[in-house]
């Protein structure tokens, strides 16, 4: 029900930023885009539109490390990664870290929303019984659950009965079956 989400480090051996830094960090790119293809092969799950953030962990004067987004383009030289990381941090920059998250887009199920059938219920109607509460008349008309179909409504009183449950719709009430198979229950709403 979630998208699928994988997290790579890579320590980055001589931080300074250089051409030859640059080009340490885009080699661990493509291992971890190996790595990452492979995890999720491994896991049954094809690796097709995968989405990559890279963020790179730079040294402060305080010893704490500061973690800065940056894309992938920024990995072409040390130039362009001191651009990228230079309106983060003035110089000197140290890169310590790579950190790569790889999201992979889940498709997630919908509900079916079934068209309507109509308002007559007539087809659901089974009888009907002596009832004590819920009618003026002591009489309700009864329904089958699972005879409902979509966009049937039902003026109370009335028994709708189903294999789990029963419910009651009393006098003055009127129950509406939705899209998605729910019983939407209102009180004075006039037939339609």
């Amino acid at each position: 029900m979630s998208d699928i989400c994988h997290v790579y480090e890579r320590a980055v051996a001589d931080g300074a930023v250089t051409d030859a830094t640059a080009n340490s960090i885009r080699q661990a790119m493509g291992e971890i885009r190996a790595e990452a293809v492979k995890d999720l092969r491994g896991e049954g799950i094809e690796p097709g539109e995968l989405k990559w953030g890279i963020e790179l962990d730079i040294a402060v004067t305080n010893g704490r490390a500061m973690p800065v987004r940056c894309a992938e383009e920024a990995l072409e030289s040390g130039a362009a990664l001191r651009a990228a990381l230079g309106a983060q941090r003035p110089e000197p920059i140290h890169v310590e870290l790579l950190r790569v998250r790889v999201e992979k887009p889940m498709a997630r199920p919908r509900l079916a929303q079934h068209p309507s059938a109509g308002a007559d219920a007539t087809r659901a109607k089974t009888s009907t019984r002596r009832v004590v509460w819920g009618s003026r008349s002591g009489e309700a008309t009864l329904y089958r659950w699972e005879a409902l179909e979509t966009g049937n409504r039902v003026a109370g009183c009335a028994i709708l009965e189903g294999a789990n449950t029963t419910y009651l719709v009393p006098e003055g009430w009127t129950m509406e079956i939705d899209g998605y198979g729910n019983a939407r229950i209102e009180r004075g709403r006039a037939e339609r």
